[in-house]
């Protein structure tokens, strides 16, 4: 019964998340310049608080391992970024190159 509640639980609060980074997103992007700047005010640095605490503990180890993302046995891991590093860094980098250049505006 408990983890059937931590499901539907965890499975609101992903869904939530999902739905307030898409309309953050949204407006950022395709809303006026006044309305992007308020909520950008609004929602970005709790955006960056969450991402910067969900990094933190993907930090390597001294044998520059992930202490998070440990998988499989000690003699077999090799010393490369984690893979949430790795996406965050494609998917922000993809993101990039997908934003509409800014229109200057002519007075």
């Amino acid at each position: 019964m408990v983890a059937q509640n931590n499901h539907v639980v965890f499975a609101a609060m992903r869904e939530q998340l999902w739905s307030d980074l898409e309309t953050t997103c949204d407006v950022v992007l395709d809303g006026d310049d006044h309305t992007a700047a308020v909520v950008a005010r609004d929602r970005l640095p709790g955006l960056v608080a969450g991402l910067r605490a969900l990094l933190a503990q993907h930090t390597p180890d001294a044998n520059g391992h992930c202490r998070q993302c440990r998988v499989g046995r000690w003699w077999h891991r090799t010393p490369v970024p984690c893979r949430v590093l790795l996406e965050f860094r494609l998917a922000r980098d993809h993101m990039v190159d997908r934003r509409p250049r800014h229109r200057l505006r002519r007075h």
